[in-house]
């Protein structure tokens, strides 16, 4: 059977491991694995391939995760644990385990003592370090089955407290701590009680919100759930050598620490990237990783229904043929319990050979979509978000302003919430982006147009200013005059005539009406702006005949009125119709989104030249999407918000080129869907994606996505 594969990749790398991977899966029979690779923490390649549940045939993306086993210790644990005893001024290599000045003190002195090891001295010398090393002499996990018998418990009330002392009563230490190393789980394990005793809240808890949060990665790297989610690949083993789903199991349970988070590949390199970028090589040694003379750090995992890898090469690092493998990283993950796990091993040191001999540009990087907050609403009808100020009509059919304010970790507050009357066919945009000040666009109630100015602070205070109205309408779009001074509508009226209006915005938020055109018969509409080769606008319209239609209108500043200019037509579209300026310094590339007649994402690039000439250059393809919303970042990138064909709120990210040349370079997912707007704004040097959708409980969800 052929297997698929899908995700992005430097060409010139892809096919090699594209040829490494999928001849391992064939023979070890592998239903699904994903694999990501990072140079001078770049994502280079990340794709997914197989099945992510081989019964029906889910295809394997690259986002999708899988059980990494102790992975979690060198990804997750050890950094955690470093993390929050740096901030606590504690050094591991002295900080004892047990004792008067022991973290966790005499707490468990009563169970060495009536435990059988002869050398009860021994326990006194314990440090932290040696817990990270596997050099305090414990030998391997926990018995949970034994410490719920000696407590009278049932394994889902016990507490890793009890295991330790289950442990302390009926085990003994191997060696004198540090003098020799012994892998053991338990000894990672008890990290649940360190970072609880040092944080003041539980493992999970810190871990989360504390150390994977801050990364975008607290919705990604999580554990094992009963409740799988749509990044969730389904855990297999093998039934008389072939692989078979198995169900999921509850939270990592007591082995959560040592064994029991869920990733992708890609979010394993991106912790690795992380962790080399804050860390010193003698930190990342002393954290968790196995570190070999040469300076490799890797880590294995191994669970039922997961098997993974990463690997880090640093700084310098040459391999045994002298290939240059500084700074390359490593990760693969495959949903199931391998027979031959070691064989990830040298499929990783494979795919890292190639990385020196693909000539991957050094401005190459696929994107990566990190959620950092979400702000839950009301119910809500409809939504409009452009910059950080969302616009929508709650169930009351009332208009709603609520201006975010965003800091550069993507933290979003809720500034002060306004409302005003009766609205549909909500729109918003801001006239200039050097200020926060919005015009929102709508039918009001007796389905007229009607704009309003929104004078919004940097504290988020929200004041009305200036009001304008026009005639019923039923469709609206609207986007700022190309010297920031006002704003242009675009309609479709009660006859489905095409109306461009420019209203003036003066310095004080008043609303001016300026000049008017109108066209012919439409039914889907959008408008964008342009300002370099061409100042005006692109309007993006569909007629009786469900045909795409660009037209460029030309714009003069000094009369606030439009002349139309070139004009092109494409295909037969099926709706949902966006369209944006693609970010690039000196010249006017336009995408327009839409579904095809097959209902699935389109993407169309047009060149508008200085005379207002609209000339296709480029289009690609996506799945089957119900819902569409466009937007552009910088240097060229745009985003499609859609709702997938799963119901699922799914982003892709493509880069345009000044050629006009379009590629898909990143995507992910969230949950149920049935209505989504989306924006793009800058804090701090950082790029984020505002989404702002309508959740499977009919609320509204706005979330933070930071394109990386």
């Amino acid at each position: 059977m052929e297997i698929p594969s899908s995700g992005y990749a430097w060409s010139n790398l892809e096919s090699k491991v594209d040829t490494l991977v999928k001849d391992l899966m064939q023979e070890e029979k592998l239903p699904g694995m994903t694999v990501a690779v990072t140079k001078n923490g770049r994502l280079i390649l990340s794709k997914g391939y197989g099945w992510a549940n081989i019964s029906t045939q889910t295809v394997m993306e690259p986002f999708m995760r899988s059980r990494i086993g102790s992975v979690t210790k060198a990804a997750v644990t050890g950094p955690a644990a470093w993390q929050l005893m740096k901030a606590k001024g504690i050094k591991p290599k002295q900080k004892k385990l047990y004792g008067p000045n022991g973290l966790l003190k005499n707490r468990f002195e009563p169970d060495i003592l009536s435990g059988s090891d002869p050398n009860k001295s021994w326990y006194n010398q314990i440090t932290l370090q040696h817990l990270l090393d596997h050099a305090a002499g414990f030998k391997g996990g926990g018995d949970t089955k034994g410490a719920a018998a000696m407590f009278n418990t049932d394994e889902a009330s016990l507490t890793y407290a009890q295991v330790h002392q289950h442990f302390l009563r009926t085990r003994k230490l191997l060696f004198e701590p540090g003098t020799d190393s012994a892998y053991s789980n338990h000894g990672f394990g008890l990290w649940t009680l360190l970072i609880e005793e040092l944080a003041g809240e539980s493992y999970r808890d810190y871990t989360a919100k504390r150390y994977l949060h801050p990364l975008g990665l607290a919705n990604y790297v999580a554990p094992e759930s009963t409740k799988p989610e749509a990044r969730d690949a389904w855990n297999h083993t093998y039934n008389q050598g072939n692989p078979v789903p198995i169900g999921f199991k509850e939270g990592g349970g007591l082995g959560l620490a040592a064994g029991g988070f869920r990733a992708s590949a890609q979010d394993l390199a991106y912790i690795m990237a992380h962790l080399e970028n804050i860390y010193t090589e003698a930190e990342l040694d002393a954290m968790g990783w196995f570190k070999t003379t040469r300076g490799k750090y890797s880590h294995s995992g191994l669970r039922e229904g997961g098997t993974a890898y990463a690997v880090m090469f640093a700084d310098g690092y040459r391999s045994l043929d002298n290939y240059d493998l500084s700074r390359v990283h490593v990760a693969v993950a495959t949903n199931i319990d391998m027979n031959n796990p070691g064989r990830l091993d040298n499929l990783t040191s494979k795919i890292a050979l190639e990385v020196p001999v693909a000539n991957v540009a050094t401005d190459f990087a696929i994107n990566r979509f990190l959620r950092h907050d979400t702000d839950i609403g009301g119910s809500f009808n409809e939504a409009s978000i452009d910059g950080s100020v969302a616009a929508f009509s709650n169930s009351e059919d009332n208009l709603q302003i609520i201006p975010y304010l965003v800091n550069n970790q993507g933290v979003l507050t809720r500034g002060e919430v306004v409302t005003a009357g009766t609205v549909s066919q909500v729109n918003i945009a801001h006239p200039s982006y050097d200020s926060a000040d919005a015009i929102t666009a709508f039918r009001d109630a007796d389905g007229n147009l009607k704009n309003i100015a929104w004078d919004i602070s940097s504290s988020g205070q929200v004041t009305r200013r200036g009001d304008a109205t026009a005639g019923p309408v039923k469709r609206i779009a609207v986007t700022p005059f190309p010297d920031g001074k006002g704003v242009i509508t675009l309609t479709r009226g009660n006859q489905d005539d095409l109306k461009l209006v420019a209203w003036e915005v003066t310095s004080s938020l008043g609303i001016i009406r300026r000049g008017d055109i109108d066209a012919g018969a439409v039914q889907d509409i959008a408008v964008t702006t342009t300002t370099d080769d061409f100042v005006g606008v692109i309007s993006a319209t569909t007629g009786k005949d469900s045909k795409l239609k660009l037209i460029a209108w030309q714009f003069n500043a000094a009369s606030k009125s439009f002349s139309r200019k070139g004009a092109i037509e494409a295909g037969v579209i099926k709706g949902e119709l966006d369209i944006v300026r693609a970010r690039l310094k000196g010249k006017d590339i336009v995408v327009t989104a839409f579904r095809n007649e097959d209902g699935n994402l389109k993407l169309i690039t047009w060149q508008v030249s200085a005379n207002g000439q609209i000339h296709r250059k480029d289009s690609t393809t996506a799945g089957f999407v119900g819902l569409v919303s466009f937007t552009a970042a910088q240097k060229g990138q745009v985003v499609a918000s859609v709702k997938d064909g799963e119901g699922v709120l799914r982003m892709i990210a493509y880069q345009v080129q000044s050629n006009g040349q379009i590629e898909r370079v990143g995507t992910d997912v969230a949950g149920q869907i049935s209505h989504v707007k989306s924006s793009a704004i800058r804090r701090g040097g950082r790029e984020f994606l505002l989404t702002a959708v309508r959740d499977s409980e009919n609320k509204l969800r706005t979330i933070s996505w930071q394109l990386d």
